[in-house]
């Protein structure tokens, strides 16, 4: 009897488990939408207020929406923490923040819906970086009176405050 019951333990162990290991794809998917790969460059408080550097005197009603808007990125269709495409929550050192992720040229959207792969035909990169890295503090912003969008050009200020065309 133990004979048979160590045969059909062997059938048993060799028949294949009735949850299937993820595919490549699968495996692939969730990396890319559940994990920040790059430590956080910005603190958490710079999404949330870089408004203040658009030269509105108040914050957008929809500011998500406004936010997306402004940097050409696009809601996840994915649990994000509220981020669109292309930013997530990363650790920095000893605290949280907000880093870019593959998603930021890597995911789209066509009529309303949002596709990751699709590439991101809307992006300004610059004025994503410019300005959420003025809100930390680390560079001044100026208004370009040339640039008709009025969006903010990086300035240095050393040695010389200087922004291209005088903005």
């Amino acid at each position: 009897m133990s004979r048979l019951l160590a045969i059909a333990a062997l059938f048993a162990a060799a028949l294949p488990s009735s949850a299937a290991e993820p595919t490549a794809a699968e495996r692939g998917y969730k990396s890319l939408t559940e994990t920040a790969f790059i430590p956080a460059f910005w603190t958490a408080k710079a999404v949330p207020n870089v408004w203040q550097h658009w030269g509105v005197k108040a914050k957008p009603a929809d500011y998500d929406a406004a936010f997306r808007d402004r940097y050409g990125l696009h809601p996840a269709p994915y649990p994000n923490d509220g981020l669109p495409m292309g930013l997530r929550k990363a650790s920095a050192l000893l605290k949280t923040g907000v880093s870019a992720d593959c998603m930021l040229c890597h995911g789209g959207s066509i009529l309303g819906k949002s596709y990751v792969g699709l590439g991101n035909s809307t992006l300004d990169i610059e004025a994503l970086f410019v300005e959420l890295t003025a809100v930390d503090g680390i560079v001044k912003t100026r208004t370009s009176a040339s640039a008709g969008s009025g969006r903010t050009s990086a300035c240095t200020t050393t040695p010389a405050p200087t922004c291209p065309r005088g903005g």
